[in-house]
């Protein structure tokens, strides 16, 4: 404290009243502080140094990145107070991400409501509907809409397939079993007249697993993928799954297993990092699908919606 009264006098005798004002706002400030300390530390005897709360102004703080702010708060480990105000700031961030990311998420939503339309759905290919359910592994109500296109064309096609001759029928099952791929969608093409029941880049079989259900096996071969790994980098990291941050904040760890890779960026531990991408990195559904997914001669989907994998491991 005596630094602060040392400025203060020499202020004063300067006459600037601007930092004879600061260097008593300081000392303030550092009586609070030991007050404070008193109360919930009454063992320390030792005088603590002064509170540096007052250098950590909402502009200070906005204008530094995260990494700064977390080497801060570590630095403050003696000083609650100003540690409080880089959790405020921490909070402040993660309720301006969140309100951006809603924001994001209706604007993505109303093109996503306008490409499910009734009119528009029935436009779209079996592939397509396959990549948009997948991508749309967070929006359960807009999945539906697509599993009811699927419920729509697998009625369609069982009455379709009904009135098919006993001719044709066997016409198809010879030609998946002895054509390739094109040749035996040339042959179902013109037996069966709906184009929503032709194959889309390999042999589909009357009777075989539908689109619906397979998606839902990938999905739940996705979840239970990342939860093993989840389970075995807590056990490397021995718990300390989050940073100083995502303590702060109360994230979830398991919850950075999904999603966008900045959140493990943002909140994961240094250790969590590590594991994770020893056992092939970050892991969104689109890059699983794409890792997993058979390739197809005409589709390019690993192509061009695979995510980009970047080691998250601090070397």
């Amino acid at each position: 404290m005596s630094r602060w009264e040392r400025r203060a006098a020499a202020a004063e005798e300067a006459g600037d009243h601007t930092a004879l004002d600061k260097a008593l706002s300081l000392f303030e400030s550092a009586v609070e502080d030991v007050a404070e300390r008193s109360e919930w530390d009454p063992q320390w005897k030792a005088v603590p140094p002064p509170s540096r709360a007052a250098e950590f102004t909402e502009e200070f703080l906005a204008a530094q990145d995260d990494d700064e702010l977390e080497r801060f708060w570590n630095e403050l480990h003696v000083d609650p107070r100003a540690q409080r105000l880089i959790e405020a700031e921490w909070d402040r961030r993660a309720a301006a991400e969140e309100l951006r990311r809603e924001q994001e998420d209706a604007e993505l939503r109303e093109v996503w409501e306008e490409t499910l339309a009734p009119d528009c759905i029935r436009g779209l290919d079996e592939e397509q509907l396959q990549d948009m359910w997948g991508q749309l592994h967070e929006h359960r109500d807009l999945q539906e809409k697509i599993e009811g296109e699927w419920d729509r064309r697998a009625s369609t096609a069982g009455d379709q397939v009904s009135q098919l001759t006993s001719k044709d029928i066997e016409e198809l099952e010879w030609a998946y079993n002895h054509l390739s791929p094109a040749q035996y969608q040339e042959v179902e093409r013109r037996i069966l007249t709906d184009p929503s029941l032709w194959s889309s880049g390999s042999r589909t079989e009357i009777g075989k697993v539908t689109a619906k259900e397979a998606q839902e096996r990938e999905s739940q071969a996705y979840h239970e993928y990342q939860f093993e790994r989840y389970i075995e980098a807590e056990a490397r990291c021995r718990g300390h799954m989050l940073n100083k941050r995502g303590e702060a904040l109360g994230v979830d760890p398991q919850s950075l297993m999904f999603g966008n890779s900045k959140r493990m960026n943002a909140y994961a531990s240094d250790e969590f990092k590590a594991a994770i991408g020893a056992t092939g990195g970050h892991m969104s559904f689109a890059r699983f699908r794409a890792l997993h997914a058979p390739r197809t001669g005409t589709s390019a989907y690993g192509a061009y919606n695979a995510e980009t994998f970047e080691d998250v491991a601090h070397v």
